[in-house]
């Protein structure tokens, strides 16, 4: 019941991927097709591909409609011999614009056609020109079917039987019990992910800590992660404002605590802070509780206490202190004394760390603090200072920006520390300048985006989780 455009190519590279790799089979066989490597007493199950008001993948002239036609086309035609078939169905085929030039080559592969009672323009689009039989049916359920192309000579008219509920779900189970193993995927496209309590569980200590970001919208389901480890360049940007009719970085940041705690252990601590907030939000509760019931340490610092917590406990941190530390700062414009300096002088001499590198500088000699007459850091200069090295002591850095402009005025116009970027209800001019013109939106709602800096994956959107609860 739920329409979704990215999800249904998803879907259609799922199954290109399933040529690829049947017809690698054949090949290591001896054997073209599925029917001969079958003889040779190898096992490979046929694979039914149904795609119900397929139409909708073709909706619109832009990019994502004019790509869902060669996965189709390719699947149209190679997929009988290694055991893929497709079944399609719509309320309606014509003028459908995307598949304008290839119409012809893909419904030529589909010689078995069904219709419902139709105008004639439809039962000729659907069944063939000139066959018009659709539109002379007169009963509920009728249907004309054909096993010829649509051919009008091969023409057979029949009543669809009616199944009460209950034979539609003792089908479900009969389905799922043969086939045991994980919950089929089910992919809503208008709600938050589901938490994946099966890989959270597989999540375990480590040098680096993958973050769980969201959801990718394909059909394998499986969390989309954000890697911190000890080295430069590893901090987390979110960008974009959230939409307070329907919030996303709650998610967004639960996922993040909820399987950052699944890595870290008693010496380290996940903070949380807030730039606006004098109390932590109730959001944070449930998550917060899940990390202390692994043992991991958890703090919130409220605005007003937030620039003395970076100035004071994360300026002066030295690269040998204590565990690992999941710094969180959200809304970092609206930290109150951002740029004050503390009063008393607080710095270090440039610790060496390799040959590699020359030096690199402890937050508390962060750039802003050179240009100030006492030579001390500001919070915002030990924010700029953590962006850049603070994998590197074992800081790692999620901080939130509403905008491009925002970050700019911390980190500079090339971001500089910032290893991926999430984006949140980011506009169309501010996704140009982190991710280049290849991607300028992200459709649908709830999405945000994921951009790897190192990566040439581009930006993908991606379903944040639903907030964590007391409930999980």
């Amino acid at each position: 019941l739920e329409t979704d455009q990215e999800f249904g190519l998803a879907v259609l590279a799922h199954v290109v991927d399933a040529l690829g790799t049947r017809a690698d089979r054949f090949k290591s066989a001896g054997v073209s097709n599925m029917v001969d490597f079958r003889a040779t007493g190898a096992a490979m199950p046929r694979m039914l591909v149904v795609i119900d008001e397929f139409h909708e993948l073709f909706n619109g002239d832009d990019e994502q409609a004019r790509e869902a036609v060669r996965p189709l086309e390719m699947i149209a035609r190679q997929g009988r011999s290694a055991g893929i078939h497709l079944l399609l169905a719509s309320q309606t085929v014509s003028g459908i614009g995307a598949l304008s030039s290839k119409a012809d080559a893909i419904f030529s592969q589909f010689p078995l056609r069904l219709s419902l009672k139709n105008n004639p323009a439809e039962s000729q689009a659907i069944l063939a020109p000139q066959n018009k039989a659709a539109a002379d049916l007169r009963y509920r359920g009728e249907f004309v079917f054909n096993r010829d192309s649509g051919d009008e000579r091969s023409n057979e008219r029949g009543v669809a039987a009616y199944a009460e509920p209950d034979v539609f779900r003792a089908a479900q189970v009969r389905m799922r019990l043969a086939r045991p193993g994980s919950p089929p995927r089910i992919f809503y496209a208008r709600r938050p992910a589901s938490w994946s309590f099966e890989h959270l569980t597989r999540l375990q200590s480590s040098a680096a800590i993958e973050l769980w970001a969201g959801q990718p919208i394909d059909v394998a389901g499986l969390p989309e992660s954000v890697r911190l480890a000890r080295d430069l360049d590893q901090t987390v940007a979110v960008l974009g404002a959230d939409d307070p009719r329907a919030p996303m970085i709650p998610g967004v940041i639960s996922g993040m605590i909820v399987s950052g705690a699944h890595q870290l252990d008693a010496n380290d601590e996940i903070v949380v802070v807030a730039g606006d907030a004098r109390t932590a939000p109730a959001w944070l509760d449930a998550p917060f509780e899940h990390a202390r019931s692994l043992g991991c340490q958890v703090r919130f610092v409220g605005a007003d206490d937030a620039a003395a917590y970076l100035r004071d406990e994360i300026g002066t941190r030295e690269r040998s202190s204590g565990g690992r530390i999941l710094l969180i700062v959200l809304r970092v414009p609206q930290i109150p004394d951002l740029e004050r300096e503390p009063t008393q002088v607080v710095a270090s001499a440039p610790e060496v760390v390799d040959r590699e590198m020359e030096f690199v500088y402890s937050f508390a000699r962060a750039d802003a603090a050179a240009a100030s007459p006492t030579g001390t850091a500001s919070a915002a200069a030990v924010i700029a200072g953590v962006a850049r090295d603070g994998g590197l002591r074992g800081v790692h850095l999620v901080a939130s920006w509403p905008n491009v402009q925002t970050i700019n005025d911390f980190l500079g116009a090339s971001h500089r520390g910032v290893g991926s970027y999430v984006t949140v209800g980011l506009g169309v001019d501010d996704l140009r300048t982190v991710a280049s013109a290849h991607r300028v939106r992200i459709d649908g709602s709830p999405r945000i985006g994921l951009l790897r800096r190192s990566g040439s994956g581009g930006l993908r959107p991606l379903v944040p989780f639903e907030a964590w609860d007391a409930e999980h």
